[in-house]
């Protein structure tokens, strides 16, 4: 086979990779908004707003130019297929990435990719890219599928540089790698943590590098370019859009928020002293990323491994420096990730997410092993019996985690986000005041509201954000008795005051200790929300509450193992028992015990919270406690 024939197959290994990878993460993609990350973009991209530091700039610039046209509803999930669309790209890379590893550390490989070659590609790709965490994040319009194609774009500008500068210095690639690595502080940053890395496989490459001032010219220029995209944040701010929680309205803002003031400032840089113990957390927590996403199952992580390191060893022989530059890129990807996110002993939510690019880096060295492998079978096998070993080996990588995979990561049936948001906000009287208190109570209702036209009639205002330029401009167009309502520290308090109980009043359950401050009757807990009486006003509303649990309650689908479950979200989903709890109490305290007990035969389904690992609640215990204790009256009722 000719070297263009060799070529033209690559291309076409590459982009069938590609294709396929893209068809597993869009069967499996959310169909609808999902929690965290996975509601707040897509309401960033639809309504072109700016979050707070670092943002996603791109993303969001990415995501509304795609949904221009609405194709299939919700928006989130055509939102969600670019992100596959990113994922499949990001897999479709690392097989062009190992193609180039491997070719060149092949004894008789030469400088053209051999079947060998092709073979680790279509491996390392189609395992990375069925890797729990990649996979995970494919499925969901969120910054870190984005962080990943990054990723491994840079890794293939790099290696093609450190070809090209054989013969030169090659300025014009890299150019592209530093404009590659300004427009990253776009997406979200997190390549940013492993370009010291990239200086240093440049200096193991051209060392006279560090002095040409033309070579640092060029790499200042191209990465001063790629920053110069944050710059249209400023005619994003002046745009007023629906959510802004930084207040960019000129550059000295524009420069807070890149040193992201509003969080903390000083770009967040706290590497000491260390907030957990360095191994035995935060190293710790890196290694299980890795270790996971080596396979599914310890047999395969350890193939995996051998592969891994049988390439690392192979290449380093062929040429130990480019072969070092890839691993430090690798090691400061994760050690980078460890350092500066200085992970807390309990925090709220997984970092995996910041560690996919040191996944980037790792993934192709199996596919140099298993080229490796092939080729000392082939000097000892029939060529077609060797690439059938080979093969075989491959799908011992590939397929098991594709079939642990899928049930782990498939997202197309879950819609709890949507379901919460718009349990939240159906139920409410005509023109409600809702209060909601963090993340998942908030944006998920703000894409409902402002992305599907659910109950635009709510003015839904968050406490955390309640003091934003964009809230206040948000209740003036609202409603004109808030014309005078300013930013202060008891924004919701002064909002309450100037709608003197004309408007109905709720606050989600999320929302904790609020109505003592607002100066109200006691909350009734209605549903999902607490209905805040004027005070005096003793009325009941009993049958709402009936109503949500006959109606809403058990449509939640908690129960159906088609759905994930996040342990740190059980919670959320367990205060659809506790309205249940709440209710049978209720039924109880006036006599009616059967009633009360037919309530509770609703709540079987938050059995399965319960058995989530990880999430810590006992709903099931509380719902046998509680029966106990009511077939205990009834019977001694009937003894009477």
């Amino acid at each position: 086979m000719t070297g263009p024939e060799r070529r033209t197959l690559a291309t076409i290994v590459v982009a069938a990779t590609g294709i396929a990878t893209f068809g597993v993460y869009a069967a499996t993609a959310a169909r609808t908004i999902t929690w965290w990350d996975g509601s707040h973009y897509p309401l960033l991209a639809r309504t072109l707003s700016i979050s707070n530091p670092p943002g996603s700039l791109l993303l969001t610039l990415a995501g509304w130019l795609a949904t221009r046209r609405v194709l299939f509803r919700p928006a989130a999930f055509q939102l969600a297929l670019l992100s596959a669309g990113f994922g499949a790209t990001a897999a479709a890379l690392v097989a062009a990435i190992t193609i180039r590893l491997a070719r060149r550390a092949g004894a008789a490989a030469g400088q053209r990719p051999d079947a060998e070659a092709l073979l680790g590609a279509v491996a390392a790709a189609l395992a990375f890219a069925t890797g729990f965490h990649i996979w995970t994040y494919a499925t969901q319009f969120t910054p870190y599928t984005l962080t990943t194609l990054f990723t491994a774009l840079l890794a293939l500008v790099l290696l093609a540089w450190w070809d090209r500068a054989g013969e030169g210095d090659a300025l014009g690639t890299l150019f592209a790698l530093a404009l590659l690595f300004g427009i990253d502080v776009s997406v979200h940053r997190t390549n940013q943590l492993w370009l010291p890395a990239a200086l240093a496989t440049i200096a193991l490459r051209r060392p006279r590098l560090a002095r040409s001032w033309r070579a640092w010219t060029t790499a200042l220029a191209g990465f001063a370019l790629g920053v110069s995209l944050q710059l249209v944040y400023l005619p994003l701010a002046r745009h007023e859009p629906f959510l802004d929680t930084s207040g960019i309205d000129s550059l000295a803002g524009l420069w807070r928020y890149e040193r992201m003031d509003a969080i903390g400032g000083g770009f967040l840089v706290d590497v000491w002293p260390r907030r957990a113990d360095w191994l035995q957390v935060q190293l710790a927590d890196w290694l299980r990323f890795v270790w996971r996403d080596l396979g599914p199952v310890t047999p395969v992580r350890l193939t995996s491994l051998a592969l891994t390191l049988a390439g690392v060893a192979t290449a380093a022989r062929r040429e130990p420096r480019r072969t070092l530059g890839v691993v430090v890129c690798f090691l400061t990807a994760g050690l980078g990730a460890v350092l500066y996110f200085n992970r807390p002993l309990q925090y709220f939510r997984p970092l995996e997410r910041h560690y996919l690019p040191s996944g980037v880096w790792l993934a192709p060295w199996a596919g140099v092993g298993l080229a490796t492998l092939a080729r000392g079978l082939r000097r000892r096998l029939p060529e077609a019996l060797a690439l059938a070993t080979a093969g075989l080996v491959a799908a011992g990588l590939v397929a098991p985690a594709l079939v642990a995979g899928w049930p782990a990561c498939d997202r197309s049936r879950t819609r709890y986000a949507e379901r919460f948001a718009r349990d939240l906000l159906e139920p409410l009287p005509r023109d409600c005041i809702l209060i909601t208190g963090g993340d998942n109570d908030s944006f998920p209702v703000w894409y409902v509201q402002q992305c599907e036209g659910v109950r635009t009639d709510v003015l839904v205002v968050s406490v955390p954000t309640s003091d934003e330029p964009s809230t206040i401009r948000f209740l003036h167009r609202a409603d004109p008795a808030f014309a005078g309502v300013r930013a202060s520290g008891h924004l919701v308090g002064d909002l309450i005051r100037a709608n003197a109980w004309r408007r109905p009043v709720r606050a989600a359950v999320t929302v904790h200790d609020l109505a003592a401050s607002l100066g109200g009757g006691a909350p009734e807990l209605v549903g999902l929300t607490e209905r805040i009486s004027a005070p005096g006003d003793t009325t009941r509303h009993e049958d709402e509450l009936r109503r949500f649990v006959e109606q809403r309650v058990t449509r939640t689908g908690i129960d159906d193992p088609r759905q994930i479950l996040e342990p740190d979200l059980t919670p959320m989903l367990g205060d659809y028992a506790m309205v249940g709890f709440q209710l049978a109490r209720r039924e109880a305290d006036r006599g009616d015990l059967d009633g009360a007990l037919a309530t509770l035969a609703r709540l079987d389904f938050a059995r399965r919270l319960d058995r989530v690992p990880g999430s810590g609640t006992q709903y099931g215990t509380m719902l046998d406690r509680i029966r106990s204790g009511l077939r205990a009256q009834r019977f001694a009722r009937s003894r009477r």
